[in-house]
């Protein structure tokens, strides 16, 4: 006698259940390429965009990089070309062989605007900012100042560009901007000062002068060597304010010759 079969109705469940899921798996397979024709575009596009995104991430940290790069590079080289020029004396203009000595001078002149011209076009920071306007207010004041060659009298195109007057302008606006703009900036900060304070001394305006000196001798922020500097030049001003005369001089001393004792700006750099 055979005995009834006996079926678990929770199996069967599982076994129709499993058949469901394997029903729907194989409907599934059968439209992937449907679904790969209709989506398979939109997901391209976005792993495309994703790395487009991710390129131009890379590209812009990198051109970043060289910029900053490129701007310590192009201000070193102008206060390299700064350092050059100021090592010529008045002396070295009256040889002659001045007006070889004159365009030694342009072309050292020239190599500082080009590397200026690239500190300030290629970086943000600020830092790199604040000591390229000091070494531009630097290059005009030396412009404006340097002692006049002795050919260039017939010779106009031994001298330096732009003229004395104009020069000093521009050498203020850019001390100007630093003090402005930059002013956190701390050595190039007083740097600035002392270019503004130069720029007063030689319009005699002794006024302005002091005040300047006097900011940057009272800033306990100030280092000690130019707290001594700024000390210094405030001595100097009072003698250029009112000067000891021994005897009535039989001509009027020449106004368009910068004193002896001329300021300039410190030649350290930030």
């Amino acid at each position: 006698m055979h005995e009834t079969p006996h079926y678990d109705p929770d199996l069967m469940k599982s076994e129709r259940r499993h058949e469901l899921k394997s029903n729907d798996m194989a409907r599934g397979l059968e439209h992937l390429p449907d679904l790969a024709r209709r989506y398979g575009t939109r997901i391209l596009l976005g792993v495309v965009l994703v790395v487009l995104v991710v390129v131009i991430i890379f590209n812009r940290i990198h051109a970043k990089k060289a910029a900053v790069q490129a701007a310590h590079e192009g201000l070193a080289s102008a206060q390299y070309a700064l350092s050059e020029l100021r090592s010529f004396n008045t002396f070295q203009y009256l040889t002659p062989e001045g007006d070889v000595l004159a365009r030694i001078r342009q072309q050292l002149t020239e190599e500082a605007r080009n590397g200026l011209s690239i500190a300030l076009g290629q970086t943000g920071d600020s830092q790199v900012m604040a000591a390229a306007l000091v070494a531009q207010g630097d290059l005009n004041w030396l412009v404006a100042t340097l002692p006049p060659v002795p050919a260039a009298t017939t010779r106009p195109s031994l001298n330096l560009e732009p003229e004395p007057a104009k020069a000093l302008d521009l050498a203020e606006k850019s001390y100007q901007q630093v003090l402005s703009h930059y002013g956190e900036e701390r050595i190039s900060a007083i740097a600035a000062r002392f270019g503004l304070a130069a720029i007063a001394e030689n319009k005699k305006d002794w006024t302005t002068a002091r005040t300047l000196y006097d900011t940057i001798a009272n800033n306990p922020d100030t280092p000690t060597a130019l707290k001594t500097q700024a000390s210094v030049r405030l001595t100097i001003l009072a003698r250029l304010q009112n000067p000891i005369l021994l005897a009535k001089p039989s001509t009027q001393p020449d106004t368009t010759q910068p004193t002896t004792e001329q300021a300039a700006p410190p030649t350290t750099q930030p």
